[in-house]
């Protein structure tokens, strides 16, 4: 027999049950709670992402939807099938969503082949900008493009219309059902599969075949590359490195190369996006390109600014023997130049050892060959030839008014040709302060290449094989062997990426400077790191350093400012769905409009699941049988009842009376809290008022030693580590959850502060207020009217139990407080007052404060408080 039946006998069966039944539910709520606030995080990606412009995928959406509707199935199960309503409300933001995009994805009539020589930017919506800014630069700049020719996106929708693609499409996707990471690889694979299988209609084929006789008629090697040119590609959105590009191609197979590269459009991203939507809702309309390959002896990439330093006076040039692939591929260590944007002068930043390169192959397609030992150590350009280049970037950042990221190539005869010209995507950076001198010792290796400044610390996770991205974990520093186009998959879960070969110019490197992700190549130790080992990746300065280094992160964090040089860029089509993704309608819960029906983007309904959680779970709390027996009551001298349930073992004494003693609670996160409201102690009068307020009122039933009659019971959920407190005082409750462990990734404190009984504009001065000091002892707060979120994380469990014991003291300090805040400068003398008494008053917002030595005494109360209302 357990100790709980041998403590209350007959009937302990179903006090058991209903204990079991609230500890089942709390770890619903908790998984719930853990859920949504992965939800919120993406959904704040998405927000910042669309506010600085960067480029939005359709992976992106998928994720925020998919966790959304886990969420969702998460409140049915823990509240009931009152809930259900959520799932219709989901599905028609989904409807939404895909009205958005449809919108933007339609396709004018055009020509279906324009060569680049009559071919402008104008064109872009029809051929691409990959495409438009080749024919632009050919045809009214006069520089050496190789010659080609435009298949518009007109020609892809002729391709789906004559073959019935997208109802074809769709009949797979609906066969398809639910799908994971592997599933939708495999989906996406038979939707491509599909397409190559599809002939070219006749009218199309023939526009392309006679297009490309006349361009091998003017060629003299008869030699061809196909390249992909989506109209989002380059622009706003840049994909780089996620559609096919085919080299080498010839007569025999350039209509099975067009395929392929309209196949690659649709991705395992898009066509989980489009499950349930229709194939016009994710397919990224294509434009083709075919022009002359040019058989490089040198190939790269110029920078017309240093992606890293961009107010330096200099151009960034990389190069590597060879067809370009492997540089843009990461397969390659590339030769790095700095030419001057005054005189053209050239510096060698360093020469990479070229033992291999990609060239053409006589039947065609290329192959990796040696690169000659005379070579191998030879820079991959002369400095005339970088000179020339670098005059005629520079006339192509003058034309389109911004710095530009550039392909080129120099063939066999030393000619030099453009490949592809496209905005560069900067980051800007304070000057980056030198790492502390305590870390000097532990750094794990150095002289990386960084390729996004900044700093990210967690478990390393080496992604060896593909199907090594769908594990990567939250949080994790991935370590790859090269900077594969591949690990833009894991960019917005990762803390930081290493790679140990690879350089500043691959499409890697273009997407994780999109992605504002801390990266750094070129670490040649990188892959013997253990799996699992916490490290810190300090890309700013190319340095790996043991364990979590957690101000240097920040310090980082502070330099780096993402921004995106997008001018006269098409906005992403996807960028369009972050307002009915992230826009917030349900604002308070207590407004008759709080309600599902009114859920109109999914951050509306990931609200009110928390709020309507948090009712269930207190709710349920309440209504439970036996609750005299559950809840424990807290013995303690403070007027506040409060009931403590525990999520984990009983303490026999306390159940045995039914009261639990502060000694007794067990709960490191709970006796950190009540320390703070013992400390404290319970206000012996009101807080004084003017003669406006009502508090005197109040005060009356508010004296030394006595309970509030208006006082609802608080309620605690704790257990050894994790503590969930509702803490109810007069008119105004908090609720305070915090986790507390040894692994100092784990651990948070997050607090939530509601209402109040003075007018509004009160209300908000004491939101303020309590903002004003959680920041100043390191939390992000966020605020609404008189409702406030507030989060630290990811610090050791003695820090966040020192921050708890001052949240304990905070929320007795401004216990009725807004009835005095009748204007902003008495506001800010409580605000002074109590940053003194907290031992916060040096510590600048937003940053840490010391631990008190002791309290200040209390000042003297404001000047116009003096001498009035008692």
């Amino acid at each position: 027999m357990g100790l709980f039946q041998r403590m209350f006998g007959k009937g302990s069966d179903e006090h058991l049950a209903a204990l079991r039944r609230i500890r089942e539910k709390f770890s619903l709520f908790r998984s719930l709670l853990d859920h949504q606030n992965r939800v919120l995080k993406d959904i704040g990606q998405l927000e910042v992402r669309s506010r600085r412009n960067l480029p939005i995928e359709a992976a992106d959406v998928v994720a925020v939807e998919e966790a959304v509707a886990g969420l969702v199935e998460q409140m049915v199960e823990l509240g009931g099938d009152s809930y259900a309503v959520l799932r219709e409300r989901l599905s028609e933001v989904r409807r939404e969503i895909r009205a958005d995009a449809a919108g933007t994805r339609r396709v004018a009539p055009d020509e279906f082949v324009i060569p680049y020589d009559r071919l402008g930017r104008e064109r872009a919506p029809s051929v691409g900008n990959k495409n438009a800014n080749l024919g632009e630069l050919r045809s009214r700049l006069g520089l050496p493009v190789p010659d080609g020719f435009a298949v518009s996106a007109w020609g892809f929708h002729r391709f789906l219309e004559a073959n019935a693609l997208r109802e074809k499409i769709d009949a797979l996707l609906r066969e398809a059902g639910p799908a994971g990471p592997g599933e939708r690889d495999a989906a996406a694979g038979r939707v491509r599969s599909l397409v190559v299988a599809s002939p070219v209609p006749d009218d199309l084929r023939a526009a392309i075949t006679d297009a490309f006789e006349k361009l091998s008629a003017r060629c003299r090697d008869h030699r061809f590359a196909v390249r992909s040119s989506a109209i989002d590609e380059d622009g706003a959105l840049s994909f780089a490195g996620q559609f096919v590009t085919l080299l080498n191609v010839g007569r025999d197979n350039l209509l099975e190369s067009y395929k392929h590269v309209l196949a690659s459009t649709f991705t395992p991203a898009s066509v989980h996006f489009a499950r349930g939507r229709g194939a016009e809702q994710f397919e990224s309309p294509m434009g083709v390109g075919c022009l002359a390959l040019v058989d490089a002896a040198a190939s790269g990439v110029l920078y017309t600014r240093d992606p890293l330093d961009p107010d330096a006076p200099r151009m960034l040039v990389n190069a590597i023997r060879g067809l370009g692939a492997y540089l843009v591929d990461g397969v390659l260590t590339p030769d790095v130049f700095h030419v001057s944007r005054d005189d053209r002068s050239v510096a060698l930043v360093r020469v990479a050892k070229k033992t291999v390169q990609l060239v053409p192959q006589p039947g065609g397609g290329v192959a990796e060959a040696p690169v000659p030992q005379a070579d191998q150590e030879r820079p991959a350009a002369s400095d005339d030839q970088l000179r020339m280049l670098a005059g005629f970037a520079l006339r192509v950042e003058e034309h389109y008014g911004v710095p530009q990221d550039i392909e080129w190539a120099i063939d066999h005869d030393g000619r030099l040709f453009l490949l592809q010209a496209r905005p560069l995507r900067l980051v800007r950076r304070r000057t980056p302060a030198p790492a502390p001198p305590e870390l000097h010792g532990r750094a794990l290796a150095g002289g990386g290449t960084c390729i996004c400044p900044g700093a990210g610390a967690g478990p390393v996770f080496h992604v060896r094989s593909p199907g090594d991205i769908h594990l990567v974990p939250d949080g994790a520093v991935v370590v790859a062997e090269n900077p594969s186009p591949r690990l833009i998959a894991i960019m917005h879960r990762a803390a930081a990426l290493v790679t140990r070969v690879g350089g500043a110019a691959s499409h890697m490197a273009t997407l994780a400077r999109e992605a504002g992700i801390p990266t750094v190549a070129g670490i040649e130790r990188a892959g013997e790191l253990p799996d699992g080992m916490e490290i810190t990746v300090d890309a700013t300065a190319g340095t790996l350093y043991e364990g979590p280094q957690r101000e240097l992160v920040d310090a980082r964090r502070r330099e780096t400012e993402p921004q995106a040089d997008d001018a006269g860029a098409a906005p992403s089509p996807l960028r369009r769905t972050v307002e009915r993704i992230a826009h917030l309608n349900l604002i308070s819960p207590g407004d008759p409009e709080f309600r599902a029906e009114r859920c109109r983007t999914l951050h509306d309904i990931t609200r009110f699941i928390h709020q309507r959680a948090m009712e269930e779970m207190f709710g349920t709390a309440r209504a439970t049988a036996h609750k005299d027996r559950i809840g424990l009551r807290l013995k303690t001298d403070i007027p506040l009842a409060v009931d403590v349930i525990r999520l984990d073992e009983e303490h026999a004494g306390a159940a045995r009376r039914g009261k639990v003693a502060e000694a007794e609670l067990d709960s490191v996160p709970m006796q950190a809290l009540w320390s703070g409201i013992k400390e404290e102690g319970w206000p012996s009068r009101p807080v004084p008022a003017d003669l406006k307020g009502f508090l005197a009122v109040m005060g009356t039933n508010i004296t030394e030693g006595n309970q509030p009659q208006f006082s609802e019971s608080s309620y605690a959920f704790v257990s050894r580590e994790y503590m969930l407190f509702n803490i109810r005082m007069g008119y105004h409750y908090a609720t305070i959850e915090a986790l507390l462990t040894a692994e100092p990734s784990a651990n948070y404190v997050r607090m939530q502060f509601k209402e109040g009984g003075a007018p509004l504009e009160r209300r908000v001065r004491r939101i303020r207020l309590i903002c004003d000091l959680l920041r100043r002892m390191g939390f992000e707060t966020s605020s609404q009217a008189d409702f406030m979120d507030a989060t630290l994380a990811y610090q050791d469990a003695d820090t966040l139990a020192h921050r708890l014991r001052l949240l304990g003291r905070v929320n007795i300090m401004t216990k009725q407080l807004d009835m005095a805040l009748s204007n902003d400068s008495v506001t800010q003398w409580y605000t002074d007052d109590f940053s003194r008494r907290l031992g916060l008053e040096s510590a600048p917002a937003g940053r840490t404060g010391a631990r008190p030595g002791g309290d200040v005494p209390i000042a003297k109360l404001p000047p116009e408080r003096e001498g009035g209302a008692s």
